[in-house]
Formats: C-alpha cells, structure tokens, sequence
C-alpha cells in the first residue's frame, strides 16, 4: 500500500467550492471537477462542511485495503452513510451494512473483482468518462 501523508493544512471548505460546484454541474461536468480536485490536492484530500470535516480517498491501494477482507472491521461507517443511503440503496449491500452483512456482500461481489477482471474494465471506464468530458 502506499503510505500516504495528509497535510491537516490543506482543508477544502465546502462553502468555498459551492461556486465551482454549480458550475461544474450546470455544464454536466462533475467527474472533471473530482478530477481537476485531484489534481490539484492529490488522491487523498480532506474537505470540510463548517466542523465537519471528511475525508476523500481517491487512491487504489488505500481502497482495497479498507475493502479487503482482514481489515473491513477496522473501518467504521459514519452513521450517516446509513441515514441517508439505505433508504435509497438499500440495507443489504457494501456500501451501507456493517459486520456479518458487510461480509455477505462483500463475498458476493469477490469474483467480479478480482484483478484481472479489474483490468478488463479499464477500457470501460475509460470510455465512459471520455464521454462525460464531452
């Protein structure tokens, strides 16, 4: 995994990035604005909205560490996640359960994540975001 250094004083304020954000969005463009954050801060960045204060992990390795199996129980979800996503989502997926359900959908998804298939998508992805940059 890459070790990583956050720099506490580079903070983005939400408030600060509202006008960014409707323009980005009016143009359709909100994966370039992730994108141009990026690439700016890098792939790990912290963001706050008054005294709350996020974290935004956009780093492979980082990812599938806290997705993988021997350390998914050291990873917390903020209640939030499951106050505002499961009734939209759902209950009963990675994204939003914890504990024995974390695991039973995370099992369910293993096979179509596996590095090589992983590598096959790339193309995909690619293609798609080459059309949202249109």
């Amino acid at each position: 995994m890459t070790n990583c250094l956050i720099d506490k004083q580079i903070r983005i304020p939400l408030l600060g990035q509202i006008s960014d954000l409707h323009r980005y969005r009016e143009a359709d463009k909100m994966m370039n604005y992730y994108g141009d954050l990026i690439e700016k801060h890098g792939h790990v960045l912290l963001y706050s909205f008054g005294p709350v204060v996020r974290l935004l992990v956009n780093e492979l390795d980082m990812l599938a560490d806290v997705l993988s199996e021997q350390n998914s129980k050291n990873y917390i979800k903020p209640i939030i996640t499951s106050t505002v996503f499961a009734p939209i989502i759902g209950y009963h997926n990675l994204l939003v359960a914890e504990g024995s359900e974390h695991e039973r959908a995370r099992r369910m998804i293993n096979p179509a994540s596996y590095h090589t298939n992983l590598k096959s998508i790339i193309s995909i992805i690619a293609e798609g975001e080459a059309r949202l940059d249109q």
